[in-house]
């Protein structure tokens, strides 16, 4: 099974931190560095205060696959 964060408004397909890494082939920390130095796309939302959210078409597009 592989459950999937889904946007009600837009019917956007939603990734934790962990999926942005595992899909870019680099750690989470690695990740995490990316975002915060501006070489990643920016979250576009939060499931809670502490799990940010991306977008998982602009991932797949920032990673050219």
């Amino acid at each position: 099974m592989r459950p999937a964060i889904i946007d009600q408004d837009t019917g956007r397909e939603l990734w934790r931190a962990d999926q942005c890494a595992d899909h870019a082939g680099v750690a989470a920390g690695t990740w995490r560095s990316y975002v915060n130095r501006g070489h990643a796309p920016a979250a576009v939302g939060e499931l809670d205060a502490r799990t940010p959210l991306w977008d998982a078409a602009d991932i797949r597009e920032w990673a050219g696959r």
